[in-house]
């Protein structure tokens, strides 16, 4: 019975260790995980710089360090731990430059379906999907470009009706079962 206790706490240990690794893999373009060990990689060796930087301060007091040495020494750590801050800095820069990026590709898509579908309209198309802009026929039911459902209007007062209405709703006008007009 302690086995199976001890097993239980060492594999939520692995867990809780690797949860990390296994959020990141789950990225769109692949690159998270790559771009966190980078990161990760850069503050260790910064924290490695800092330590670095600690043990000259204790040598130094202990008498172990000559004063020049001392601050030769602490100089060459402080130049690497700087310059490893503006490592981790554009790093992180430059993943929030290719997610805006993304998202603005992203909007610029939408806007260019919706104006296409407006443009479709206006051309003298019989009209167009809201969804995709594709062409469509007006006894179409559904999009043959996205497969969305297209909706239907009443002759009688032009209001919302479904392909499966036999009346209208709104003004109780017959309804043709094949193509609701």
């Amino acid at each position: 019975m302690i086995v199976f206790w001890i097993a239980l706490v060492v594999f939520a240990s692995i867990g809780v260790v690797a949860w990390p690794l296994v959020r990141g893999i789950g990225d769109k373009n692949g690159t998270k995980l790559v771009e966190d060990i980078e990161v990760s990689e850069t503050l260790a060796q910064k924290d490695a710089a800092l330590l670095a930087i600690n043990e000259l301060e204790s040598d130094y007091e202990m008498g172990n360090l000559s004063q020049d040495d001392y601050r030769e020494l602490r100089k060459k750590y402080e130049e690497q731990a700087v310059a490893l801050l503006k490592t981790v800095d554009d790093l992180r820069s430059e993943r929030a430059l290719d997610t805006a990026n993304h998202i603005d590709e992203e909007i610029e898509a939408r806007v260019s379906r919706i104006r296409g579908a407006r443009h479709a309209r206006a051309g003298g198309a019989a009209d167009a999907c809201s969804g995709c802009g594709a062409p469509v026929q007006a006894d179409d039911m559904f999009c043959s470009g996205c497969g969305s459902a297209l909706g239907t209007k009443c002759p009688g007062c032009s209001a919302a009706v479904s392909a499966v209405d036999r009346f209208c709703f709104r003004c109780g006008a017959a309804l043709d079962p094949v193509t609701n007009k």
